[in-house]
C-alpha cells in the first residue's frame, strides 16, 4: 500500500511516499480501506518538531494523519459493531496515527458509522474539529439550550464546527471571522458577525455565557471581559497561561471559568455528532481536497490558516 511518512524532523522535504505492507486488525481493532483523509496542523506540526507531545513519537518512519474515513475490509478478533463493507470514519486515539495511507487499522471504540448523505471527504473532515468542538462546548462549557456563545475563529476547522455544533444544541452564536469570511459564518447559523480586523470584541460592550476561542489567539486574560458571571472561556491550545488559568478557576467555581479542550478519541461522542448531521444541524465544509501525492501541498495551505473549512487528502484509487 501507499503511505505518507515523515524519514526526520523538517520542511516537506521529509515527506516520503513509500510502499508498505497492509496492516492486519488485532482484537478490537477494524482494517480501514481509506477514501479520505483531512489535515490537520498537527500534522505538519510533527512533521516539523513543533508538536507539544513530540517527544512521544519516533523520529523517523511515522505514516501521519488521524482522521480517516473509508469502507471496514476486515474485522479483528471481538468486534461486533460493525462488518465488513461498512463506511466508517474515526480519529486516531493518542500516539496512534496512519490516516495518510491506503489501509489503516482503526480501534473499534474510537469509529462511528458515516451518516446517509455524507461524503468520505465530508467525513473524515469533521473528526478531529468536530469532536474538539463537541468536547469543547459540551463536557468543557456545559453549554445549555438559549446561552449566547461567541466563536473565534468561527471560519476555520474547529470554529466552522463549533458554530454549528452550538446552533444545533439551541445556543444564539456570534462569529469572529475576517469580513470575507462573514457570509458563510452567517450560513453556518451565527445570528451575528464581528469583523475581527474592524472592531475586538472586548470593545463591544456584549457578554456571552461561553466564549470558544478556536486557535487559543485571544487568551483568558484579555477575554474575561466579554465574559457573563459564571461565563466559560474554552481554549483549544495548551499555553502555559491557559493551562494555570484552567486549574487556577476550578478552584473558584462561581468565578468565571477557563477551560482546555484536549481533543480525545471516541466514537460515541462521534456518533453524537453524526446525530446532528443525520438532523440537518451539522455539515463539515470541505474547503478544498488533494490527492495523496500532494501532501506537500495540502501542509503549506494548513499553514497559512486562511482556509475555511477543512483540507482534505482524497486516497482511494
Amino acid at each position: 500500500m501507499r503511505a505518507i511518512v515523515a524519514t526526520g524532523r523538517g520542511g516537506n522535504e521529509v515527506l516520503e511516499l513509500q510502499r508498505r505492507a497492509v496492516p492486519s486488525p488485532g482484537p478490537g481493532e477494524l482494517l480501514v480501506r481509506v477514501a479520505a483523509a483531512a489535515v490537520n496542523p498537527r500534522d505538519w506540526m510533527i512533521r516539523s518538531g513543533r508538536y507539544p507531545l513530540q517527544f512521544l513519537l519516533p523520529k523517523s518512519g511515522l505514516v501521519l494523519g488521524s482522521d480517516l474515513a473509508g469502507e471496514v475490509v476486515a474485522l479483528g478478533g471481538g468486534c461486533t459493531r460493525f462488518n465488513v463493507g461498512d463506511r466508517v470514519h474515526a480519529m486516531q486515539p493518542g500516539r496512534r496515527f496512519g490516516a495518510f495511507a491506503d489501509y489503516a487499522v482503526v480501534p473499534e471504540g474510537v469509529a462511528a458509522a458515516i451518516p446517509e448523505g455524507l461524503s468520505d471527504a465530508e467525513a473524515a473532515a469533521m473528526t478531529l474539529v468536530g469532536l474538539t468542538a463537541w468536547q469543547g462546548l459540551v463536557e468543557q462549557a456545559k453549554l445549555e439550550r438559549g446561552q449566547e456563545v461567541l466563536v473565534i475563529g468561527a471560519s476555520g476547522g474547529v470554529g466552522h464546527m463549533a458554530v454549528q455544533v452550538a446552533v444545533g444544541l439551541g445556543a444564539r452564536v456570534t462569529g469572529v471571522s475576517s469580513a470575507d469570511s462573514a457570509g458563510l459564518v452567517r450560513e453556518l447559523g451565527a445570528a451575528e458577525v464581528i469583523d475581527r480586523k474592524a472592531e475586538r470584541f472586548q470593545d463591544t460592550g456584549r457578554r456571552w455565557d461561553v466564549i470558544f476561542d478556536a486557535f487559543g489567539a485571544a487568551g483568558f486574560g484579555a477575554s474575561r471581559v466579554a465574559l457573563a458571571d459564571g461565563g466559560v472561556y474554552v481554549s483549544t491550545w495548551p499555553t502555559p497561561k491557559v493551562i494555570a488559568a484552567s486549574l487556577a478557576t476550578r478552584l473558584a467555581p462561581r468565578a468565571r471559568q477557563c477551560r482546555l479542550v484536549a481533543v480525545r478519541s471516541d466514537g460515541e461522542d462521534l456518533a453524537a455528532l453524526d446525530d446532528l448531521v443525520a438532523r440537518g444541524s451539522v455539515r463539515p465544509r470541505v474547503a478544498r481536497t488533494f490527492p495523496l501525492e500532494e501532501v506537500a501541498a495540502a501542509f503549506d495551505a494548513s499553514r497559512s490558516f486562511s482556509t475555511r473549512g477543512k483540507l482534505v487528502l482524497e486516497i482511494a484509487r
